[in-house]
């Protein structure tokens, strides 16, 4: 049984699952030249709303998102991670539905994220909840957005 919390982990939770996820992500965070953990999960508790999901009190699923509503008034994920045990659980889907819903309830008029463009399982998931691809990101990534349904009164 998992269950899904909103801003619980520690900066060190952050990381410590960072590496343990790492070697599932697309591409592994420790690939990236000049990339630096640490400093991205310190980023990530200082700057990003997380939705986590645990399975008694082990951190099992990850989303990390920055709320931009300044004048851009948009959401980026960063980071969407689920570890390999826990995979086929509906645990992404969940985390992503949540993130999805804080956005909207908060008048964010976009989601956007980039992720991998061999990551098929990920954009078969973003397009169930209306992501489309908007352009290609580097050499192998895309960019993928959500419009939000704002509500004007």
């Amino acid at each position: 049984m998992t269950y899904i919390k909103l801003n619980s982990c520690t900066e060190q939770d952050i990381y410590d699952y960072l590496i343990e996820v790492d070697s599932l992500l697309m591409p592994p965070l420790s690939s990236k030249e000049n990339f630096n953990i640490k400093e991205y999960a310190k980023k990530i508790y200082d700057n990003a709303i997380t939705f986590e999901a645990y399975g008694g009190n082990i951190l099992v699923g990850l989303i990390a998102a920055y709320f931009h509503k300044e004048e851009e008034n948009f959401v980026f994920i960063t980071s969407v991670s689920v570890k390999k045990e826990f995979h086929t659980q509906g645990i992404a889907f969940r985390l992503l539905h949540q993130c999805i819903l804080k956005a909207e309830i908060e008048d964010y008029k976009e989601i956007n994220l980039i992720v991998h463009k061999d990551n098929c399982k990920a954009i078969s998931l973003y397009k169930k909840f209306g992501f489309e691809i908007i352009e290609e990101y580097y050499n192998s990534g895309i960019a993928m957005q959500k419009k939000l349904n704002i509500l004007e009164y």
